[in-house]
């Protein structure tokens, strides 16, 4: 992957490097291609399935570059990054800088297309490109909680999370934004992750990292939100710890 980090750091660096949200993303694909070796290896993938989901891994923020540019913001109702990540790889070109076998190009197009999206806008597809999809969708979760821990404040106001939020979690349902972000509902967004993640080993990577623990302990909560806090918190930790592989 030597050749694939260079083009990609190139591209990346070609930006605003002043900016700390473009530092972000490069250290967030970065970690996300680290974490896709170890869930390759945790599901045996392939030697050829392997590098597929780590190309997959680098690229799939490679649009939050553009969409940075334009808007300053990572709100993607202004601007979709993953549209433009396959603008720039596909319509310009420039996934042969990273991937040279034209049979991947669609799977990597969908990957990166619906890394991102509500579950339910998802349509099927063939059992090799969902198995990306997945991979490209738990891997990106995983590591979204960790750059939480390491760049943002948590916290959580119940007065401040539609009731919406609160209905799916409980149905263990991943939930579907409405609205302008706040604190409190990346807060119950972050914490329905756990229902849009698809495989056991993922559950088991997760775990591993404590990336949840360490979420809840710099969570701050309003005063009469602590009891749904402790609620939320509980069947977080519960989804995760009966979802790992047993072996």
């Amino acid at each position: 992957m030597d050749k694939e980090k260079e083009e990609f750091i190139k591209y990346a660096t070609s930006f605003d490097m002043n900016n700390p949200k473009i530092k972000l993303k490069i250290a967030h694909s970065f970690r996300v291609l680290g974490l896709s070796s170890e869930l390759a290896k945790k599901l045996s993938l392939t030697k050829e399935e392997t590098e597929l989901i780590k190309v997959i891994s680098l690229l799939h923020d490679i649009g939050r570059f553009e969409q940075l540019r334009l808007t300053s913001s990572f709100d993607d109702c202004i601007f979709d990054h993953a549209r433009s990540g396959i603008d720039y790889l596909f319509q310009e070109g420039f996934i042969k800088d990273y991937c040279n076998d034209e049979r991947n190009y669609e799977i990597i197009r969908k990957a990166i297309y619906y890394h991102n999206k509500y579950v339910d806008d998802i349509p099927p597809f063939d059992d090799v490109t969902n198995k990306y999809i997945n991979l490209i969708r738990d891997l990106d979760k995983i590591d979204i909680v960790n750059t939480i821990n390491l760049n943002y404040d948590v916290y959580f106001k119940k007065e401040d999370v539609p009731k919406s939020y609160f209905d799916e979690f409980f149905q263990a349902k991943s939930i579907k934004r409405v609205g302008l972000n706040n604190p409190s509902k990346s807060f119950m967004t972050t914490c329905a992750f756990v229902y849009d993640i698809n495989y056991p080993e993922s559950f088991e990577l997760l775990k591993e990292k404590d990336y949840y623990q360490k979420y809840f302990a710099k969570a701050k909560v309003a005063i009469g939100s602590e009891k749904l806090y402790e609620e939320i918190k509980e069947n977080v930790r519960k989804k995760v710890k009966e979802s790992i592989y047993v072996r």
